[in-house]
C-alpha cells in the first residue's frame, strides 16, 4: 500500500516525537536530572524552542533528529539558528543505530576561577 504525502508527514512527526521522548529518557538516565520533551514547539511551529529541556540545564538548546537519513550538519545549523544565547547541541539517531551527540568544540569552555577560554583557542592541534 502506497502512503499519501499526508500519511508520510504524520508518520514522520510521530517518529520525531518518539525520538524526542527517547532522547529525554536517555538524557535523564545519563545526567540524573529530569529532561522532557518541549511541548511548546508543537504549539508554536517548532521554531526557536528546544526539542527537549531540563530546568537544571537552562543554557543548553537540544535539537533532536531521528530517522533514516539524519543530517548532523543541517541539524547543528538549525540548532545554532534557534538557540539564541544558549549552547546548541544535536542529539541524533539513525534507524537501527545508536545515539550520537554533536556540538561545536568552541562551546566547551573552561569556566571557574577566571576567564572562560574556548578549546578552539588552543594552538596545540
Amino acid at each position: 500500500m502506497k502512503r499519501t504525502p499526508t500519511q508520510k508527514g504524520r508518520l514522520s512527526r510521530r517518529k520525531g516525537a518518539a525520538g524526542e521522548r527517547q532522547a529525554a529518557k536517555l538524557l535523564t538516565e545519563l545526567t540524573g536530572t529530569a529532561w522532557q520533551r518541549s511541548i511548546g514547539q508543537t504549539r508554536r511551529g517548532g521554531s526557536e524552542v528546544a526539542d527537549v529541556v531540563a530546568e537544571a540545564f537552562p543554557g543548553i538548546h537540544i535539537e533532536v533528529k531521528r530517522g533514516k537519513q539524519v543530517s548532523l550538519w543541517g541539524a547543528l545549523k538549525q540548532a545554532t539558528a534557534d538557540c539564541g544565547d544558549k549552547t546548541p547541541v544535536v542529539l541524533a539517531r539513525r534507524d537501527n543505530e545508536g545515539w550520537v551527540i554533536m556540538m561545536r568544540v568552541k562551546s566547551l569552555t573552561k569556566k571557574g576561577g577566571g576567564e572562560a577560554r574556548s578549546l578552539d583557542d588552543d594552538d596545540s592541534g
